[in-house]
């Protein structure tokens, strides 16, 4: 059951950047309708076996050095856990077949692992209850860097997706038509990464349990609805945090593209399961007592919500070498 909670205040955010690039400022905006970051579809095949045969494979390694040092008060109980470094390593490999009869197979891998010791207080099974996180924190003695070793599937889908054209090889345009589905462990993606996005920036990359349906039917205009059931959280599933489930979860996005910029208007109607490995349902035992409350106790912490909103955005050419971005949310 949803229960609607009024924002404690509204704020309305606008902001004008000049610069050399459009990309210049935070993450990219990237279309809502159809969109999948990691790969592009190809033309129809002439059957099953040749759909398979013209796979698309892709490989993505990043090495990475993370160093941490938090200014924590003498009297703290994790004053001796200030710092962290790690060096890791994340592969991530995929699989793209081409269409048959619109239908494709997506499925992507992940693995990271530390290539140095383990100077970091990781939140996988360094976080136990009791003593919770800042006792878990404090006998680990190290700052928080939230990356931690794990091999899992990112991403294994089927989707599908309406346009036939069969000369038009690995890019968007003619062979991709106006309706487009995928079911199965997916990434999504709506605009900015502000509300829903993979966090890409850790080295656990989330993704979806989910069903989504995407249409352009007009030009300009796009819509795009996603059912979840679970979100693979960037701790990894050994972590108390665990994954999140939903009892009912639903995304709405909806953008015109005018002339200046693009309205964006959205819904998310989050409705979370209880996370049955922290102390508290709905809870991540942040408070880290380790006390179970009994059953018929009402939530410690309820995570439902709903979020809407509305968004433009856009930018103006001032000269060859000089862009007006803007941006405003409600």
């Amino acid at each position: 059951m949803f229960k609607f909670k009024p924002l404690s205040y509204l704020a309305i955010v606008a902001l004008w950047t000049f610069s050399q690039g459009a990309g210049a400022v935070g993450l990219a905006n990237v279309p809502n309708a159809h969109h999948n970051p990691h790969h592009n579809l190809g033309p129809d095949g002439s059957s099953l076996g040749a759909a398979v045969k013209q796979s698309k494979v892709d490989l993505w390694l990043r090495w990475r050095l993370e160093d941490v040092e938090d200014d924590i008060p003498a009297a703290s109980p994790i004053a001796n856990a200030d710092k962290a470094n790690m060096l890791s390593m994340r592969i991530a490999a995929g699989l793209t077949t081409a269409r048959w009869h619109g239908f494709y197979l997506r499925a992507e891998g992940e693995f990271a692992t530390r290539l140095t010791g383990d100077n970091a207080f990781n939140v996988d099974n360094d976080l136990t209850f009791p003593p919770g996180p800042v006792g878990s924190r404090a006998a680990e003695g190290h700052a928080i860097i939230p990356d931690s070793n794990f091999a899992e599937w990112n991403e294994a889908f089927i989707g599908w997706r309406s346009g036939t054209s069969t000369d038009c090889g690995f890019i968007p345009g003619p062979c991709d038509g106006k309706y487009s589905a995928k079911v199965g462990r997916q990434t999504i993606i709506y605009d900015n990464h502000r509300w829903v996005g993979d966090v890409i920036w850790r080295n656990n990359n989330v993704s979806f349990d989910a069903l989504r349906l995407d249409a352009t039917p007009f030009k300009n205009f796009g819509i795009s609805y996603s059912y979840l059931h679970q979100a693979n959280r960037l701790f990894g599933d050994d972590s108390p945090f665990d994954e999140w489930r939903f009892e009912s979860a639903h995304l709405l996005n909806l953008s015109y593209t005018f002339p200046i910029g693009k309205l964006v208007g959205y819904a998310y109607l989050l409705d979370f399961d209880d996370n049955n490995r922290s102390p508290f349902p709905e809870g991540t035992g942040a408070l880290g007592t380790g006390v179970v409350p009994p059953a018929n106790a009402p939530p410690t912490f309820i995570f439902d919500h709903e979020v809407i909103g509305a968004r433009f955005f856009g930018k103006y050419e001032i000269n060859d070498r000089l862009d007006l971005l803007y941006d405003v949310e409600w």
